[in-house]
């Protein structure tokens, strides 16, 4: 029922139109996204195409684990109508033949078992004047100061942003996380899937709003800030500023939400609740794992 192909097995043509056709489709699992961002990655078929799962590995000590990209949220099962007993099969299959440090599956995905969730928040495309009528009164109360002094704009690739970026980013520890996060937006920017907007405040940047695009999605990658200039509340402008010209035609995705702060942001804006299903397993749990296979 469910077959595993190695990357040189999968008929690429069929992939793409099984995500094509799929009440799932989303950003993560485009073929050159996952190429990029992947060391390696299979799939698992259900029949000729009618879905599919790709899964992402990593080769150390001469084993293969499954491993997230640390930019790629979503991933699961993708078919024309989402089905229980399909995703939970998938689900099984993972399970049983792969060691899996973490594995996210995505917010339409639902099972018959239960699982781990994570949070993210989104705002579906809706008129501005409407959804601005259902932010939080500390965000609607905040907003007026920060538009009055802050200038927004839309950077070139040309501006010293990396710069900003290196300096300020504070969601990633290890500087090869940095410097892939800086990577990817190089390429999202060559195939035109990328945005960067700034806040300032005379002429210093206050925050940055990185934020990649992909049919009707918007998803925010990242929001930079400098803690110095946190009093004027330029997130929170540059993500109002993006609502008012997009909402829309677009969905707007905050990618994320588990942190409580964060998640106190995000709901600010009238963001709803997304939950989506993932595997995580410890040190411990993978060892017993790997003994078991």
């Amino acid at each position: 029922m469910i077959k595993r192909l190695r990357y040189h097995e999968i008929d690429f043509e069929k992939y793409q139109h099984c995500l094509e056709n799929s009440c799932q489709r989303n950003f993560y699992v485009q073929k050159e996204i996952l190429d990029f961002l992947c060391e390696g990655w299979e799939l698992l078929v259900y029949r000729d195409y009618e879905a599919v799962m790709p899964v992402p590995v990593k080769n150390k000590w001469k084993i293969t684990f499954v491993v997230a990209p640390i930019f790629c949220q979503q991933l699961g099962v993708f078919s024309k109508d989402d089905n229980k007993q399909i995703n939970t099969a998938f689900y099984d299959y993972l399970s049983r033949n792969y060691l899996i440090i973490s594995y996210p599956f995505n917010y339409k995905n639902s099972f018959d078992i239960e699982v781990l969730c994570k949070k993210n928040y989104i705002i579906p495309k809706r008129d501005y004047s409407e959804l601005k009528r259902n932010y939080m009164k500390g965000r609607k109360a905040v907003l007026p100061k920060s538009i009055k002094l802050l200038d927004y704009r839309v950077l070139s690739n040309d501006d010293n942003r990396t710069d900003f970026i290196k300096l300020h980013f504070k969601g990633l520890q290890k500087t090869t996380d940095l410097n892939g996060f800086i990577d990817f937006m190089e390429f999202l920017e060559y195939k035109n899937s990328l945005n960067v907007y700034e806040s300032s405040y005379q002429s210093k940047t206050a925050s940055l709003a990185v934020v990649a695009h992909h049919n009707d999605q918007m998803i925010l990658m990242a929001l930079i800030n400098d803690k110095s200039l946190q009093e004027f509340n330029g997130a929170s402008m540059l993500v109002d500023q993006i609502l008012q010209d997009h909402i829309a035609e677009k969905d707007f995705d905050f990618m994320g939400g588990n942190i409580r702060g964060i998640e106190l942001f995000f709901k600010s804006f009238g963001a709803k609740l997304q939950e989506f299903a993932v595997i995580e397993n410890t040190k411990k749990t993978l060892i017993k794992n790997f003994l078991n296979l």
